[in-house]
């Protein structure tokens, strides 16, 4: 899990680097590893049917990427919200803070 969490720190005018870029890369690395070929190797072309076979050989990999998603997104609302309390009457502030 903190490899999931890990990345550059750049600062970009005063502010730390987001890390989507590289999440990006990492996901569209393993689309074109996994999502764009059969479970045979050959290419998937418009019409063809998947076998559950596919699925199955793919499951892994979407399961790595839904937990590292969350993982993730548990480090960004950390880093929001860190040190605030927002209680049932402050959900005002609570959008306020989510749109900003």
């Amino acid at each position: 899990m903190k490899k999931w969490r890990s990345c550059s720190s750049e600062n970009l005018n005063g502010k730390p680097r987001i890390c989507a870029e590289k999440w990006a890369r990492e996901s569209f690395k393993d689309a074109l590893s996994y999502a764009y070929e059969n479970e045979n190797g050959r290419e998937i072309v418009d019409g063809d049917v998947l076998t559950e076979a596919y699925f199955l050989s793919r499951l892994g990999v979407v399961r790595q990427q839904l937990a590292a998603g969350g993982v993730r997104l548990a480090a960004a609302l950390e880093d929001v919200f860190q040190g605030q309390q927002y209680g049932a009457n402050n959900g005002v502030a609570l959008a306020q803070r989510l749109i900003a």
